[in-house]
C-alpha cells in the first residue's frame, strides 16, 4: 500500500470532524428562496444557491444575527485552514457582495441612528 499524502491524510482527518450531509443540506428551505426573492437584484446570488443549498441556508438563518452572520461570511472569504479548494469564481464573487452589501446596509443604518 502506498504512503499517504499530506493532503490525504488531512482529508481524512477532517472527515472525522465534518458532521454528516443530511438530505436538507441540498434543498433551498422555503424561508431561503423568500430571502432570495427579497434581495435587490444587483446583490441577490444565483449561482451560489443552485451549487450550495446548505451555504444558502445558513446565511439565510443568520441574515438578522450580525455578528454569527459577518463571522459565517469570514469563514467562507478567508481560508484559514490552508489548501482548501475553494468556491467556483462566481460564486465567491457572490458571498463578496453580500458581504459588501451587509457591510453597506449595516453602516448606512448606523449613520440612520
Amino acid at each position: 500500500m502506498p504512503p499517504a499524502t499530506f493532503e490525504a491524510m488531512r482529508e481524512q482527518l477532517w472527515e472525522g470532524v465534518r458532521r454528516p450531509a443530511r438530505v436538507e443540506d441540498q434543498l433551498l428551505l422555503g424561508d431561503t428562496v423568500a430571502w432570495l426573492t427579497g434581495m435587490p437584484l444587483g446583490v441577490r446570488p444565483r449561482a451560489l444557491p443552485v451549487r450550495f443549498p446548505r451555504i444558502a441556508n445558513e446565511l439565510c438563518r443568520l441574515w438578522t444575527d450580525d455578528e454569527a452572520l459577518r463571522q459565517y461570511l469570514d469563514t467562507l472569504l478567508v481560508d484559514r485552514r490552508g489548501g482548501r479548494q475553494g468556491f467556483p469564481p462566481l460564486v465567491t464573487e457572490e458571498l463578496a457582495a453580500l458581504d459588501h452589501y451587509l457591510a453597506r446596509d449595516r453602516a448606512l443604518l448606523d449613520l440612520a441612528a
